[in-house]
């Protein structure tokens, strides 16, 4: 019997869980846009900094979330380690994540892996053109895995017309999980310094986000993790015509009893500079998101009113939209990641079950 054809656009952390679930029951077309070395799964080796906090306890919740953990620990042999809510790969290396999956694909002899982009989809009629060799190619498939990413790192070139084609709504994409500029011109003795404090995210006199971190200063704005985390609520909360700033508390209380005596120096010259009384909270004024090379995610997609609960499109039931190409969001700490892989779990049963 002829075995279907499955077409696999993007090769990031849903699509390669997919793939790896199965054992030869489609003829696998995966393409990936060429890059100088030609690598599947970049977004995993580049996740939490190397590490790979690949899930969140609270994730849990989730259908299938357990049964994908097992899975990788049962069938793919994967090692994990749990620290709080985060789980990383046994040996804090992203490239252990990586290669479990990698290893499972290439054992797969009915996956051929094509470094080509996908130049135009028409699902309507099961088609897609891609560019091989600098030719245009055709492929007929039978089912589809749409999972481009979306904008975040160095997808600044990211094209729309795939998402066009498909005809669905979705949002644009802008950065988020970013550094933000502010206003306020940051002093060079700043720059490169963290500063542990509670950070507000503020509008008027209403706090939007609140959370306990470090703050990294940059010549022209503020990042670290906690403002990564406020960039989420800022998009939701958005208004042109509205002021935001963020207020930064790194009185002893917020601090921590270790850090009584321990004000930096770069701060108490900051404070004298600017004639701030210790311990007064400094405040920044919001003046614009880092650009796309700097998010981690982007923040937009498809919109979740255009998929069924099998993940597959409302519009075209044989395509499966997954991963970053959601209008689907979270914070950090493996939230992203993890939702993006139990996607891809979902959906590689979807069709071991069902056969599309």
């Amino acid at each position: 019997m002829k075995k279907k054809k499955l077409a696999v656009i993007g090769s990031g952390p849903a699509s390669l869980m997919a793939l790896s679930m199965l054992k030869g029951e489609f003829e696998v077309y995966l393409f990936e846009k060429p890059s100088r070395n030609n690598i599947l799964g970049k977004r995993i080796l580049v996740s939490g900094n190397g590490r790979a906090n690949f899930f969140n306890e609270d994730l849990l919740v989730k259908k299938g979330a357990q049964e994908m953990l097992s899975y990788l620990r049962l069938n793919l042999h994967f090692a994990y380690s749990k620290e709080g809510k985060l789980y990383y790969p046994y040996f804090n290396r992203s490239e252990c994540l990586h290669s479990v999956l990698i290893e499972r694909i290439s054992e797969n002899k009915n996956i051929h892996v094509l470094f080509s982009e996908v130049l135009s989809l028409f699902p309507q009629k099961n088609l897609l053109f891609y560019l091989k060799d600098g030719r245009k190619e055709s492929l007929v498939y039978d089912i589809c895995i749409f999972a481009p990413g979306g904008r975040s790192y160095d997808r600044d070139d990211f094209s729309y017309r795939l998402l066009d084609s498909l005809g669905v709504s979705y949002k644009a994409f802008e950065p988020l999980l970013c550094p933000v500029r502010v206003k306020e011109q940051i002093p060079s003795y700043l720059d490169k310094n963290r500063l542990r404090c509670t950070l507000s995210l503020c509008c008027d006199k209403t706090t939007i986000y609140k959370e306990k971190g470090e703050v990294l200063f940059k010549k022209d704005g503020i990042s670290g993790i906690c403002v990564f985390n406020s960039t989420l609520y800022l998009r939701k909360n958005f208004k042109k015509d509205k002021d935001y700033f963020y207020v930064l508390d790194y009185s002893q209380g917020n601090l921590g009893k270790e850090d009584v005596d321990s004000t930096p120096f770069f701060l108490k010259r900051y404070l004298k500079e600017k004639n701030i009384l210790f311990p007064s909270p400094l405040s920044f004024t919001f003046l614009d998101f880092y650009p796309f090379s700097a998010s981690q995610v982007s923040y937009g997609g498809i919109l979740a009113s255009e998929r069924n609960e099998d993940l597959s499109l409302v519009k075209h039931r044989n395509i499966f939209a997954l991963g970053e190409v959601m209008n689907n969001n979270y914070i950090c700490g493996g939230y992203n990641m993890g939702n993006a892989m139990l996607e891809g779990f979902l959906c590689g049963k979807e069709l071991i079950q069902n056969g599309r």
